[in-house]
């Protein structure tokens, strides 16, 4: 296998574990978190092997590192996966990232992650929260999906039953990519939940080359109200501006207020380029 790919179970496995073994990663007391050391994932006996750095106070999670195969020039962050994971052109990697193990089973996205050949799956929830978990709210039809913001239950059922799954924040992720590869791109299509996934990067942020996230209109009862505006206070923060092609979708009115639409952010110098 190549060295940065690890199955499903195993990295799910050391998500668990870190979580359940730390104070969460970003409300842990920096005078008493234990010293980081390498972590790098390299292989299948690597999740072990942070359990047990872990055990012993010598790592944190804060120190997790993905490692890539020689030749692999870029990373995208793909988050929100339901039934596909983007797929990566030659000399790229993918981290597609779910909460829900049920649509992971049912839509075969490690079969999938393992056909890219170039792909890292992870089953957490991402967001922002000092939380080492959170409810997942879940429904069985077609385009209802999941979320962990919780929906109007007149317009977007959530009928199963509530699962419990690790929170992670997508400063975490950006963090694993070693300094030196580019993340060509951040993506979220979370259901309603994007603007807080956002938020989760911090500064971090700044490493994406693009920003791409789902936008719920204030009327159809998903997340938050005022998302648009929240993602484009928490972009431009850190130096992004929408596009003018995404622009473009304000002059559709019933589409910001009452459609799902996603939104295009890249940096200040080149958001009227494209």
């Amino acid at each position: 296998a190549a060295p940065a790919r690890m199955t499903l179970l195993s990295l799910a496995s050391s998500l668990l574990l870190a979580s359940s073994a730390l104070p969460f990663w970003r409300g842990a007391n920096a005078a008493t978190a234990p010293t980081p050391v390498d972590t790098n994932i390299t292989g299948t006996n690597a999740a072990n092997d942070l359990f047990q750095k872990i055990r012993s106070g010598k790592s944190s999670f804060d120190s997790f590192k993905l490692s890539f195969p020689p030749g692999i020039k870029q990373v995208i962050i793909d988050i929100g996966l339901l039934n596909s994971i983007l797929t990566p052109k030659p000399m790229e990697w993918v981290v597609g990232v779910d909460a829900s193990v049920r649509e992971a089973t049912k839509f075969n996205l490690h079969g999938k992650c393992a056909a890219l050949k170039r792909c890292t799956l992870i089953l957490a929830a991402v967001g922002d929260g000092i939380s080492r978990f959170v409810t997942l709210w879940e429904s069985s039809r077609v385009g209802g999906s999941a979320n962990i913001v919780g929906t109007d239950a007149t317009m977007w059922p959530m009928e199963l039953v509530p699962a419990t799954v690790p929170l992670i924040s997508l400063k975490n992720l950006i963090d694993a990519v070693p300094d030196h590869l580019p993340i060509k791109l951040c993506k979220s299509d979370t259901n309603g939940n994007d603007v807080f996934v956002l938020k989760s990067a911090g500064s971090s942020l700044r490493r994406c080359q693009q920003i791409c996230i789902e936008i719920i209109g204030d009327q159809t009862g998903g997340g938050p109200k005022g998302q648009y505006q929240q993602a484009l206070g928490i972009g431009q923060e850190h130096g992004f501006s929408e596009t003018k092609r995404s622009r473009a979708q304000q002059s559709n009115p019933g589409l910001m207020q009452k459609g799902i639409y996603n939104i295009l952010l890249v940096p200040h110098s080149s958001s009227n380029e494209v």
